[in-house]
């Protein structure tokens, strides 16, 4: 019984750390509610600003390919791009994973699609 307390303590702290973000910025506006709506405000937010950068990184990397004439930077970009979804998803259904309670594993679970769509944001304008 103090092993299943240890392991479940434990991954309430790990749960806690990696979810700290934007599940804290929201927790601050108030009920479940709102922070359901500011979650969702924010996810879409960042896929805009993602689809964004994106958009600009690709013709970048498409201007550098007819400049070169090697046609290296669009398709390493496009693999990028399809793995850091792959990333993404896998990664955040972890996170999901590490709460007992369903609505907070779903709140978690967003949050961290929002927190690791916007480091990748940073690291395209970069």
């Amino acid at each position: 019984m103090k092993i299943m307390a240890a392991i479940l303590t434990s991954g309430t702290l790990v749960a806690s750390l990696a979810s700290a973000g934007v599940l804290d910025e929201c927790k601050l506006r108030g009920d479940r509610a709102t922070v359901e709506q500011c979650l969702l405000a924010a996810d879409r937010d960042a896929r805009e600003q993602l689809n964004k950068v994106e958009g600009e990184t690709a013709r970048l990397a498409r201007e550098l390919d007819a400049a070169t004439g090697r046609g290296l930077a669009a398709p390493a970009l496009a693999r990028a791009m399809r793995a850091f979804g792959d990333y993404r998803k896998a990664h955040c259904e972890f996170e999901r994973t590490m709460y007992a309670d369903p609505t907070r594993a779903d709140q978690a679970q967003l949050a961290c699609m929002v927190d690791v769509t916007r480091r990748r944001v940073r690291d395209l304008q970069n």
